[in-house]
């Protein structure tokens, strides 16, 4: 196939030439284009084509002409950002410094395109304080704390308080994670719906949701499903429910911990504790490490179990004959 002429018109100031490029692709017409290293948007009518702080989904046959805009970001500060993506931290920091100073002089702060860019550079275990410095028309703009929340959920701090209450930019957030929970509103706090799709994404959502909801077994109890260690954050009367309990032990040996002694000394309950988790065996009461029903139970479930059985059960020979069988399997 023969390379295809296209002539690419430029509409702004920078210059007033048309551009001719011989190229087999779309693809080859950018990498032409990008070796001028100026920012640029490609155009063909109405449709861009190509931005190059944004990700867009063209079409890939190739035109005969195209419209191109150059745009006036600082081309430096642009190269430097995408740099982030290597993770040198000194330069992380510089950058994410020169950011702030320049939201602090009211520049870039509004430009959307800019911030999205930027987000999905900016690495989210770094400081993201400058997107506090954001105006306050992008803090309201759900179409962008959308796009913004879409790289992570923590984003959604920075939105305005009218849209940490609004109940599908929430929930769009907590779909990424449960923990944006955090940054709802306190209505939102409370609302059931909201706070169950948090737990089920993310067990620790929990120690978000209201005071009312963490006595809700429903959302308590899936919440324990998801990470037993979300335990912790229930009511002490919860704390103490043995459906609540039992979920949680299958990913949490520790949840045993939080019980009352009352339960610690409940044979019934414990037999069904330890055929779930048998290393729940070192939280029970003494007196049951002692039980030769408890003990067997346990070390069929996981052989390590036997360790924190009484000194006198750790050497009957049936229990070690369970133990070694159960280490067999799991190794």
């Amino acid at each position: 196939m023969d390379p295809v002429n296209v002539t690419v018109t430029v509409t702004n100031d920078f210059s007033g030439n048309n551009v001719e490029y011989n190229v087999n692709n779309l693809d080859e017409l950018i990498n032409e284009i990008n070796k001028t290293e100026k920012i640029f948007c490609l155009m063909y009518g109405d449709i861009k084509v190509f931005h190059s702080l944004i990700d867009i989904i063209h079409d890939n046959e190739l035109k005969n002409n195209y419209n191109i805009v150059y745009l006036s970001y600082d081309k430096d500060l642009i190269f430097r950002i995408k740099a982030m993506d290597n993770g040198d931290e000194t330069l992380i920091k510089n950058v994410s410094y020169d950011i702030s100073t320049i939201f602090k002089k009211k520049e870039l702060y509004d430009d959307p395109i800019f911030l999205v860019f930027l987000a999905n550079h900016l690495p989210i275990n770094e400081d993201i304080q400058c997107y506090s410095l954001i105006s306050e028309e992008i803090k309201n703009n759900s179409e962008v704390i959308l796009k913004l929340t879409k790289i992570h959920y923590s984003y959604l701090k920075y939105a305005s308080d009218e849209l940490k209450n609004n109940k599908d930019i929430v929930l769009k957030a907590i779909y990424q994670n449960g923990h944006a929970l955090l940054y709802a509103s306190e209505y939102l706090k409370n609302n059931k719906e909201i706070a169950l799709e948090a737990v089920k994404k993310n067990g620790h959502a929990l120690q978000y949701v209201s005071k009312d909801l963490k006595n809700d077994k429903e959302i308590v109890l899936e919440a324990v499903k998801k990470n037993g260690y979300a335990l912790t954050y229930a009511p002490e009367e919860l704390k103490n429910n043995k459906d609540i309990i039992l979920g949680a032990i299958k990913k949490y040996r520790y949840a045993l911990y939080c019980i009352s002694e009352d339960l610690k000394k409940d044979k019934e309950f414990i037999l069904e504790v330890v055929k779930l988790n048998g290393c729940t065996l070192q939280y029970i009461s003494e007196d049951l490490k002692k039980d030769r029903e408890i003990v067997l139970e346990a070390v069929k479930e996981n052989g390590r179990a036997l360790e924190y059985a009484s000194e006198n059960l750790q050497n009957d020979k049936e229990i070690i004959f369970e133990a070694l069988k159960t280490k067999k399997k799991r190794f």
